[in-house]
């Protein structure tokens, strides 16, 4: 069974626990103009591994985290290694997701913008 947001904010330990995303907002691509793409997209939480996939952006590692809000994205120290870096932020308690993905190149533009009302859900097989 999945936890839902409330579940595990409220847990001292969250080593085991995953949760699943169901998430719908809008998307804005670097070429494109405001207010951006309704889209859908999943993403996964997973405190165990400690790191967030989905949203079509692949995975990144958790960087930090409280009992209101998970904070990912790519580690400084790989921030030059390849052509994106991602930066992105799940508020445990609202939903609330946002996820920027910009260039690696020095004027570290911004290539997806996503600003996205999040749900937790059910998971598959369980």
């Amino acid at each position: 069974m999945s936890a839902t947001f409330a579940e595990v904010a409220g847990r001292p330990t969250v080593e085991d626990a995953r949760i699943r995303l169901a998430c719908n907002g809008t998307m804005v691509t670097a070429d494109q103009r405001l207010p951006g793409s309704q889209i859908w997209a999943d993403g996964i939480i997973d405190f165990g591994k400690m790191r967030v996939s989905g949203f079509g952006i692949g995975g990144a590692p958790i960087l930090s985290m409280t009992a209101e809000k998970v904070r990912f994205g790519t580690p400084s120290l790989q921030d030059t290694a390849g052509s994106h870096t991602i930066e992105g932020t799940i508020d445990l308690l609202s939903g609330a997701t946002h996820v920027v993905v910009r260039s690696t190149k020095p004027s570290r533009v911004f290539l997806i913008r996503l600003q996205l009302d999040c749900r937790s859900s059910p998971q598959a097989g369980h």
